[in-house]
């Protein structure tokens, strides 16, 4: 399986198409792959169709268009659906690799041979005779892919920093971007933290006829899923059906498994599932467990586990095959993470202190010679959705009676299931956040915490590069509470599973630079579509929330795992790190060119007060992450990312 892939086409002659390819595929770390040349208007890097024009097997094959060549990054995980979907015999697919099987499906069926696969992708098709590049990406963005349109060719590759690598494109930050992370808002697209550099969506096919003649369609929303009403039982079995065989897919490697474990439900359950899989082959699961350093302060916040370690260690002892290993984070400082960002990455760090906690259990995956490493950063939205934003939803439609009668048999299960606490929130949802804050006001209550980066008054050239929805936001509103939460019939599952991420561009990097393969079967496409389709109500069924998953899986964790109702505390180490970087901090700071745009971008006087004193003690509240974690570190993090782009931009 190719690593990422890299190309670019040409409308016109071109001698420079080959050239710029190889310089893409390099930045990537895949030189060293084939490329495939077509009369001097393609050059692809990664798993190719054909694979060798010069014997012209394929080219003469009538089974495929003429004059087609593919080159993906994915795999295909319902090989005998996709044939039947394609009209694909068995027999003409024997022997084919994953990206001729699409070069076939392409053939026989355009576009909506993208409909027709299951598991993650990104790919670009070209069609030489219509002169016609199409790139796709899968409809849960398990892989990203990024382009860039010159004056006669279009460039593409599966990371961004990569295309910035030439000489016409280089590296200038893009302002609009770099604003909506400060704010922590939804891009409005999947435009990069490059200028000139776009992003493939989520379940998107772009067509060029040209460069400048572009076609762009979602050809899967989670909107689209229609809701279906089934017997409890039908749901809960047809949810363990599609995750089994994610996870079963996930593992169908040579390769060594290995797993991260927290306390939680789906972590949980998909390191259980993996272990009986392999199991059968008499193959070991390592499983890692982040656990606090000795520096980590108890947090006061009671909705938050400490220490999963315990609770992790009950799932490994009930599998005779996991080797489990709890994992301290290291005492260090965050400026190599954010090298590692700008370099590999191509984007700034949102959460430093979390990057550092990944990269340890990524060190010691590969120690242990692991080759995948089976995630579950979509269960929240998928398997275990807790079903709370359900009573949201009701309450944005006026239907205030069945709101209270949810209210009234509501019981715990989830940190969110607090009547006082969903009270409040459907309040702050309904007046909006300047609203809630004069409320709050009036009540006598303290000022929301500051989680602002961006000056407290826009420069006029700053707000006249702002889209009209940025220019009401307010500055004090916490995490992922401007736009998110869906309005009407879109609940939050929907709103966030259409989100983009930055996670699949250091998963990819995480691939490219450490050979690790992250694998994430709560975000299989099969378990997503299946979790749409089930009734909101279903998740609190019973009056208790996640009970879809406690009806699907509540055999497969311990007991004990099923009983916890609080939050692991993530982050672990964050204190030490902030105190080692606190000079790195200061001189990133003092280290601003006159002319840089950080100027108007950021609150730079806030972040050096911040960077000039050392950190309360960490109690897990909201101030200490308004100011340290949210403000300060993500702060730093992209004005780092800023800096390296170099004086001016």
């Amino acid at each position: 399986m190719t690593r990422a892939v890299a190309g670019v086409t040409a409308w016109s002659a071109d001698d420079k198409t080959q050239d710029r390819c190889r310089r893409i595929a390099q930045s990537l770390g895949i030189a060293d792959n084939q490329y495939v040349h077509v009369a001097r208007d393609l050059a692809f890097s990664g798993a190719t169709f054909p694979r060798d024009l010069g014997g012209g097997s394929r080219e003469a094959d009538t089974r495929f268009a003429p004059e087609l060549s593919v080159v993906s990054d994915g795999r295909i995980d319902n090989r005998a659906e996709f044939l039947s979907r394609c009209g694909i015999s068995a027999d003409s697919a024997v022997g084919l690799s994953d990206v001729e099987l699409i070069a076939l499906g392409w053939s026989r069926c355009g576009e909506r041979v993208f409909d027709a696969i299951v598991g993650p992708y990104a790919i670009a098709i070209w069609c030489g005779r219509r002169k016609q590049l199409v790139l796709a990406r899968d409809p849960q963005g398990l892989r990203p892919l990024f382009f860039h349109r010159g004056s006669d060719w279009v460039a593409f590759a599966s990371l961004p920093n990569a295309l910035a690598a030439l000489p016409e494109i280089g590296r200038h930050v893009n302002e609009q971007r770099m604003v909506e992370l400060l704010l922590l808002v939804d891009p409005q697209d999947n435009t990069s933290f490059f200028d000139g550099i776009e992003g493939v969506r989520k379940g998107e096919i772009v067509r060029f006829e040209a460069p400048d003649r572009v076609h762009r369609r979602r050809f899967w929303d989670a909107a689209d899923i229609k809701v279906e009403r089934r017997r409890p039982e039908d749901h809960a079995e047809g949810l363990r059906e599609r995750l089994t065989a994610a996870v079963h897919a996930a593992v169908d490697t040579p390769q060594p498994i290995a797993a991260g474990l927290s306390g939680g439900f789906d972590s949980g359950v998909v390191t259980g599932i993996a272990a009986d899989r392999l199991l059968r082959d008499d193959r070991l699961l390592h499983a890692y467990t982040a656990v606090p350093s000795p520096d980590d302060a108890p947090s006061t916040d009671p909705r938050w586990l400490d220490d999963e370690a315990e609770l992790a260690r009950l799932v490994a002892r009930a599998h005779p095959n996991i080797r489990h290993r709890c994992i301290v984070p290291p005492a260090e400082s965050l400026l190599p993470t954010f090298d590692f960002y700008f370099d590999y990455v191509g984007a700034p760090c949102l959460m430093p202190s979390l990057s550092v906690w990944y990269a340890e259990i990524e060190r010691q995956a590969l120690a242990d010679g692991a080759g995948v490493l089976l995630m579950a950063t979509g269960g929240n939205w998928t398997i275990s959705y807790h079903g709370v934003p359900y009573l949201w939803q009701l309450a944005e439609q006026g239907r205030w009676f069945a709101v209270l009668g949810w209210l009234l048999r509501l019981r715990g299960g989830h940190p969110a299931v607090d009547r006082a606490a969903l009270i409040r929130t459907i309040a702050r949802k309904l007046l909006g956040e300047g609203g809630w804050e004069r409320l709050r006001r009036i009540a006598g209550k303290p000022r929301l915490p500051d989680w602002g980066v961006t000056p407290p008054r826009w420069s006029a050239a700053a707000a006249a590069r702002l889209p009209d929805y940025l220019a009401g936001v307010d500055r004090p509103a916490p995490q992922l509470e401007i736009l998110h939460g869906g309005a009407g019939q879109r609940s939050d599952r929907r709103v966030w599973l259409m989100r983009e991420t930055m996670l699949p561009l250091y998963e990819k990097a995480v691939w490219l630079r450490r050979g690790i393969e992250v694998r994430d079967p709560t975000l299989d496409r099969g378990v997503v579509e299946f979790c749409l389709s089930i009734p909101d109500a279903e998740f609190l069924r019973g009056g208790q929330a996640r009970a879809m998953f406690r009806r699907a899986f509540g055999e497969d964790v311990p007991p004990e795992v099923l009983a916890n109702t609080r939050i692991g505390r993530q982050g672990y180490g964050r204190q030490s790190c902030l105190r080692l970087s606190q000079p790195g901090f200061r001189e990133e700071i003092d280290r601003i060119p006159e002319e840089s745009p950080a100027h108007r971008l950021f609150d730079l006087a806030g972040l050096a007060k911040l960077a000039e004193a050392s950190p309360d003690a960490d109690d897990g509240g909201a101030g200490f992450d308004a100011a340290y974690t949210q403000k300060l570190s993500r702060g730093i993090s992209a004005l780092h990312f800023v800096n390296r782009m170099g004086p001016g931009n």
